[in-house]
């Protein structure tokens, strides 16, 4: 098993644990490689498993400066970040991500929020991001968000 965890404080037990390609179970979202970027564990993990049930594997980290870190070294093939984090927020992330230019510049990103402001959308769109949910999340719709997505890159 792998752990693809970036980020975590010293001494934490957060990992996310994969399975070999070939025990990996069938799903909508199998053969993906998916970042999620949320300063909330709680949340990081309750996507973990949600996407890994969907046969994706996922990369966790707590923030933004490690996430672009994850882009410009691992191949993922859609980054989910939440928008509201300290230090460096969501918007921050994908203007760091798109700069990075060549096939990390254009990673399709979903922009999450708990926010449910018109303005805040408007403003992820226009950031970079190319999807925008809201929390809580609708599961189905998101996993169709990224299917869709990933098939127009």
């Amino acid at each position: 098993m792998s752990d693809t965890t970036f980020g975590s404080s010293p001494g934490s037990d957060e990992r996310t644990w994969t399975l070999p390609a070939d025990k990996r179970p069938p799903g909508p979202l199998r053969g993906l490689h998916i970042l999620v970027v949320d300063d909330n564990r709680d949340t990081r993990e309750m996507l973990r498993q949600i996407l890994t049930h969907a046969g994706a594997l996922v990369t966790i980290v707590g923030d933004g400066a490690d996430a672009v870190a994850v882009v410009r070294n691992i191949s993922a093939d859609v980054v989910i970040s939440d928008l509201a984090m300290p230090v460096h927020d969501g918007q921050w992330v994908i203007q760091n991500v798109r700069a990075l230019g060549g096939r990390a510049g254009r990673i399709p990103a979903i922009a999450v929020t708990a926010y449910r402001e018109s303005e805040t959308e408007a403003a992820a769109l226009a950031a970079g991001f190319d999807a925008y949910l809201e929390k809580p999340f609708d599961f189905p719709r998101l996993i169709e968000t990224i299917q869709r997505l990933v098939s127009s890159v």
